[in-house]
């Protein structure tokens, strides 16, 4: 299905009225889509990353696995990826489910100026934390909430997405158990292609200048240093020997970020331990901080908002021997009444509080500027 058609918008409306589950995306690069359904009884909530073993299905993880977030996976999947199917099969879903609603709950609004004064007592208390040597970095997230316009169209939205960031992992998904979440994810957390497996270390942060080349002070190569010694010690415990390329600039909208690649072959033992190789990467230093036992303690104490789905990931897992799982970054959570937007950035010893909250401001206007 070509990213510039409208045809199916209302019919991925009604599935989200609906309450039905489902999980749309469109792969960085592709110009297709992806339209996966499911069964109610095809939902199914794991217990731990390692319940991915074995397991194959579409997976929406949270970022703190021990939140009351759980683990979703959805299985047996009706694939969509012809034009002329999906057509078909949303106008069917539009005239069966029509008169349904959805049992999406309304949460409380916090006003700009309370998540403004929220942040700052998250940063100071982050700081304190890492001046005093307990970590040597911090990844603190904030939320922007925007009232639902009346005319809002989450299917418009992820088309105007899939449109505006070629090179992102777009994707909609709805389920009773996560509610509906829309991004546009520069970040791939591991990822098959040609029999070959990825996985990268992203992180610091510039806006995009089309002339010049960045420069990038020390504060960001130390952060993104943070991320890659993370993933090469994950991929060594698992005996793993990766080719790796990088750090270079990577352009994700009009942001720009360091990235290094690294490239691996799985046996099928290994391939049967995803969830394993997943338990150990997630979460990385680009989402959580240096330790990450300890970083995350801090932001469990931090933090006054809840992060839900937002820096963790999702995406397809070894469907039909496709897997595209990615960190779930420039993303929104569409509620009844409101849009909880949410972004965050590393703090190191060297952070500013106005650069800080800066960077959160560009990388929540990937999905702000887009809406209605």
């Amino acid at each position: 299905m070509k990213a510039d058609l409208n045809l199916e918008i209302d019919g991925l409306n009604t599935l989200i009225q609906a309450n039905k589950p489902f999980f749309l995306y469109r792969r960085p690069g592709a110009t297709t889509w992806v339209l996966a359904m499911f069964d109610t009884n095809s939902v199914h909530q794991l217990t731990s990353l390692d319940d991915l073993n074995d397991r194959q299905g579409y997976v929406i993880a949270p970022f703190d696995l021990t939140s009351n977030h759980p683990i979703v996976l959805l299985t047996d999947p009706k694939l969509y990826t012809d034009q002329e199917a999906i057509t078909v099969i949303l106008t069917q879903e539009t005239a069966s489910t029509a008169h349904q609603a959805t049992n999406d709950q309304s949460t409380y609004h916090q006003t700009s100026d309370a998540l403004s004064e929220q942040y700052h007592r998250a940063y100071v208390s982050c700081m304190d934390t890492i001046n005093k040597g307990l970590c040597q970095k911090i990844v603190l997230s904030r939320q922007e909430n925007k009232t639902k316009p009346s005319s809002f169209s989450a299917a418009r939205l992820f088309n105007k997405a899939c449109a505006t960031y070629p090179e992102a992992f777009v994707y909609l998904c709805h389920t009773a158990l996560t509610g509906t979440w829309l991004g546009s994810s520069p970040e791939p957390l591991l990822e098959e292609h040609d029999n070959r497996w990825l996985t990268v270390a992203l992180a610091g942060t510039q806006t995009s200048n089309q002339v010049d080349t960045p420069r990038w002070d020390s504060k960001n190569q130390d952060e993104q240093r943070m991320v890659a010694d993370h993933v090469e010690a994950v991929l060594e415990r698992f005996g793993l020997h990766a080719e790796k390329a990088g750090p270079v600039n990577s352009q994700a909208g009009k942001l720009t970020h360091l990235k290094t690649t690294y490239q691996f072959n799985l046996t099928n033992q290994q391939c049967s331990r995803l969830g394993t190789l997943l338990a150990d990467l997630h979460p990385t230093p680009a989402t959580c901080g240096w330790p990450t036992d300890k970083a995350q303690e801090a932001l469990r104490r931090y933090e006054q908002h809840d992060r839900a789905y937002y820096a963790g990931f999702l995406g397809p897992y070894q469907v039909n021997g496709h897997t595209a799982l990615y960190v779930n970054l420039r993303c929104m959570n569409i509620q009844a009444d409101q849009l909880i937007l949410y972004a965050g950035g590393g703090l190191l010893a060297g952070s500013t509080e106005e650069t800080e909250w800066a960077e959160t401001a560009h990388k929540i206007e990937t999905l702000l500027s887009l809406i209605d």
